[in-house]
């Protein structure tokens, strides 16, 4: 095992419930602890804490440190400035809270660590100057944050054209002029579109690709037939307005589909009322919320539909649905950078919802096939061992040149 020290430093509380981005910081940590003799992790609201990811940590590792810093409110004079500075041009309010929450972690980190691994960006000031000291420093991008911003200032109708413009290309600079910019002496990139480029972006940095991975538990299925009534399945959390949209949106494709019978299940965290009282209105339609044993609920399904929309990293949960063999019906948006083939291992459409959901569930055929394909290609590339561990033991060497 490594004998150096490591830091985690993440605001995403990797011991709570929910999004991809809990459970890419979670598997990174297990990764790690199984390679590194000495590791400690820092992040925020012990509140949302469960009991049992942590015994699965320390069952690996048992003198694994975490340290949750307390939530401390910014003054009302920061409070406002936090609120206003992101209509000025200078990021997100996440640019100025994260910061204003770990600023007090800097020294801990400097003497007594020789790796900082930072989730996201957003505290690169601070890795940068413990790059100049000396300290190797990386950060887990997750994904490209211009894009969803991107989709942050489309939401911002009252704005006009011309600033929404600014707004994007000052957020552009401080993330790949200020931020990635010589900050880390490693940037991970979470696909293969963003890989190239950060590669083209800094071609003296050392850049490492490490996809989202999937623990691949044993399970059995239960293999539908070709048959006129189907089972479609929402996945994804909820608790996101761009989401629950998404799950909005299918529930209304399959009611214009006539000469079909079909049942949609909606799994995922932290549904709104709103999606709630719409879902009340469907007999054929089941609001599950969050789910802890997905695999018994994914039984039976002949179609995943998910229309997310945006260039955002990767899609763990498109992951999970191929390794339960069920084919998924998607945006080009969604896979972007992913290296999916539509019509191979993933099925694209690009306009009407219904029309593809009615085309793809008359072609047995092709959804067989579909998720044959896709269950292959994540056995291959995405399981933990293949994402998670690898990075853990690249790390050495990485570290080591």
């Amino acid at each position: 095992m490594q004998t150096k020290k490591i830091a985690i430093v993440s605001h995403v509380n990797p011991f709570s419930n929910g999004s991809g981005q809990v459970e890419r910081v979670y598997n990174t940590l297990l990764a790690l602890a199984s390679e590194w003799n000495d590791i400690t992790l820092f992040t925020l609201h012990e509140d949302k804490t469960t009991s049992d990811k942590i015994e699965v940590l320390k069952a690996i590792n048992t003198s694994v440190k975490i340290i949750y810093l307390k939530n401390k409110k910014p003054n009302l004079i920061l409070a406002f400035l936090f609120k206003i500075l992101p209509y000025l041009g200078y990021g997100k309010d996440s640019n100025f809270i994260i910061p204003f929450l770990f600023n007090g972690i800097e020294k801990e980190l400097e003497d007594n660590f020789d790796v900082v691994l930072f989730e996201y960006w957003h505290l690169h000031k601070m890795a940068k100057r413990l790059k100049e000291k000396g300290l190797f420093v990386i950060c887990d991008t997750h994904n490209i944050l211009l894009n969803s911003f991107k989709e942050f200032i489309a939401m911002k109708r009252w704005m006009p054209g011309f600033y929404r413009t600014f707004l994007i290309n000052e957020y552009e600079k401080l993330e790949f002029e200020v931020a990635l910019n010589n900050s880390f002496n490693l940037l991970i990139a979470i696909n293969k579109e963003e890989d190239a480029i950060f590669k083209k972006c800094y071609p003296k940095q050392l850049i490492y690709y490490f996809p989202m991975g999937v623990k691949l538990k044993p399970f059995e299925v239960n293999k539908k037939e070709d048959t006129k009534e189907f089972s479609l399945l929402f996945y994804g959390g909820l608790g996101s307005e761009r989401n629950y949209k998404a799950a909005i949106q299918v529930i209304e494709a399959i009611h214009n589909i006539k000469d079909l019978v079909i049942s949609l299940k909606i799994i995922g965290s932290n549904p709104p009322e709103s999606l709630k009282e719409i879902v009340n209105q469907y007999a054929n339609v089941t609001l599950l919320g969050y789910v802890e044993d997905i695999s018994l609920e994914f039984q039976g399904i002949d179609l995943a539909v998910i229309p997310f929309e945006g260039k955002f990293g990767f899609r763990s949960r498109l992951i999970e649905l191929m390794h339960f063999v069920i084919p998924v019906l998607t945006t080009n948006d969604a896979v972007w950078g992913m290296g999916f083939v539509d019509n191979f291992d993933i099925i694209i459409y690009e306009d009407n919802l219904s029309s593809a959901i009615q085309r793809t569930l008359n072609n047995y055929r092709l959804r067989n096939n579909v998720a044959l394909q896709a269950k292959k290609r994540v056995e291959e590339e995405f399981t933990f061992e293949a994402t998670y561990q690898k990075f853990a033991l690249d790390l050495h060497k990485i570290i080591e040149k």
